[in-house]
């Protein structure tokens, strides 16, 4: 059952100016969760010179960015339910958020290899959508002093599925969001660089 600590009042709801979306996701950069028992992170995601360190990095801070990901879906976990008295759902928690997606055509050595790879680590995403916002965790959303990746959890790449006539080859991608994966997690705009075009080592831009 859910269970937290109960204030005085209900919190805060303030009025909302604007909207807050998430559009497509479009890549996803990969980085270990910790290295050495301390939060991986990034200092100031606004700033291209905040990831070209990561990019270039030779221990557990390094990251990696996707090639584009094709037909992404995303689906948010379901309630955990018990059946109480009188046949009522009870509010347990939440299921885990999966997202599936497509890497298509790219090279099996060089790319999806290196990638399967991952799949033993401990590791979390910084999501870049389709109007080149990177989305990721902070420690303290009015003041944050850090930027985090959101942790994932059976990350998955599959296969090649070769394609035919009028169709591409795709190598499957997914992986799951631990339940509350989206609090504290908020969406930046860099400032200097193209988020979808430029997070890659400079050798291979």
């Amino acid at each position: 059952m859910i269970t937290g600590t109960l204030g005085a009042s209900l919190p805060d709801l303030p009025q909302v100016q604007g909207i807050e979306r998430m559009g497509e996701i479009s890549k996803v950069v990969l980085q270990r969760i910790r290295k050495v028992g301390i939060l991986n992170g990034v200092t100031d995601p606004l700033l291209k010179a905040s990831w070209t360190p990561l990019l270039t990095a030779s221990d557990s801070t390094k990251i990696i960015c996707t090639p584009e990901i094709w037909e992404p879906a995303m689906t948010a976990g379901a309630m955990a339910s018990q059946t109480g008295p009188e046949g009522i759902a009870y509010n347990m928690g939440r299921e885990a958020t999966t997202f599936t997606g497509n890497l298509t055509d790219q090279p099996q050595t060089t790319v999806i290899t290196p990638l399967k790879s991952c799949q033993s680590e401990s590791m979390g995403v910084y999501i870049i959508d389709q109007f080149g916002i990177i989305w990721c965790k902070v420690d303290n959303v009015s003041a944050p002093t850090k930027y985090m990746p959101i942790p994932i959890q059976s990350f998955f790449v599959g296969d090649l599925t070769a394609g035919v006539l009028n169709t591409s080859n795709k190598n499957s991608m997914s992986w799951s969001f631990a339940p509350n994966w989206s609090d504290n997690l908020v969406g930046i705009k860099p400032t200097d660089f193209d988020a979808k075009a430029d997070l890659f080592k400079p050798v291979e831009v």
